[in-house]
C-alpha cells in the first residue's frame, strides 16, 4: 500500500504465519484520520473521529454498510493502531 506524507504503515501479527497491514492516514477528508486494512487482497476502509472507527467501505461494498460484520482480526488490527472501537 501506498503511504502518504501524513500516513504511517504498519504490519499486526495475527497469527504466526498471518499478517495485515494497516495504513493510517491523518489527512482524511471529513474525518480525523482514515485507517485502510489490507489482509490478503481483503480491505477494510474506516474513517475514525474520537477514537471510534465508522467503516467506509470494503472490498465487497461500498455504502449500505449497516448490514456488514466486521470481522474480529479487522477489530484486532484497529486496536494494535490505536483504534479502540468500532461502530460499524
Amino acid at each position: 500500500m501506498a503511504v502518504g506524507r501524513n500516513s504511517r504503515s504498519t504490519t499486526v501479527q495475527l497469527g504466526e504465519k498471518d499478517s495485515a497491514e494497516a495504513v493510517v492516514n491523518m489527512n482524511a477528508p471529513g474525518h480525523h484520520a482514515r485507517v485502510v486494512v489490507d489482509r490478503d487482497g481483503e480491505r477494510w476502509v474506516f474513517g475514525v473521529d474520537g477514537g471510534e472507527a465508522a467503516l467506509i467501505e470494503t472490498t465487497e461494498q461500498v455504502g449500505l454498510l449497516d448490514e456488514v460484520e466486521v470481522p474480529a482480526w479487522v477489530e484486532t488490527v484497529l486496536w494494535e493502531v490505536g483504534v479502540p472501537e468500532v461502530d460499524a
